[in-house]
């Protein structure tokens, strides 16, 4: 008995040294190949249920290594577009991100950042539907407005 649980104990030191590490929070990480370069940053928000939930975004290279955007700036972009992820649900305790889809691209004929985010919500009856919000940023990092200082968000629902 006392063989088999010192071998126990081993097989679960070894294993939990193994494992690959945690992604760090707020961390920007190097996560492509070669052929196919892109990072992603995991930031940890809380969602319309109160949960406290680990979001990761996709990010090109192009925004990195390209346009040198500052890994304070994508996480500045990452948080904000977090906080307006449910701008046009209807039942906002309801809303719920989508954990591993988000990211931020790069449109080069306005010179934006997009960051996309993607969540679900139930409507007033209690059935489940997908939310992708779109919001704009310039390459500073702060959010883009219109005219009446009202910030520049398209959200869908399918």
């Amino acid at each position: 008995m006392k063989n088999f649980l010192l071998s126990l104990l081993c097989g679960l030191v070894f294993v939990s040294c193994s494992s690959e590490p945690e992604n760090e929070v707020g961390k920007l990480i190097n996560s492509g190949s070669e052929e196919s370069p892109f990072y992603h940053m995991t930031i940890e928000t809380s969602d319309g249920v109160d949960s406290l939930v680990k979001v990761d975004f996709y990010i090109p290279e192009q925004i990195v290594d390209s346009l040198n955007i500052s890994e304070d700036v994508i996480r500045k972009i990452c948080e904000e577009s977090l906080s307006y992820g449910d701008w046009d649900v209807k039942n906002k305790r309801t809303y719920r991100f989508k954990e591993n889809v988000n990211s931020i691209s790069y449109s080069e004929e306005d010179a934006t950042i997009l960051a996309w985010v993607y969540g679900i919500a139930s409507n007033g009856f209690g059935v489940e539907g997908n939310i992708n919000t779109l919001i704009e940023f310039d390459t500073t990092g702060v959010m883009r407005t219109d005219e009446y200082d009202i910030p520049i968000i398209t959200s869908r629902e399918y």
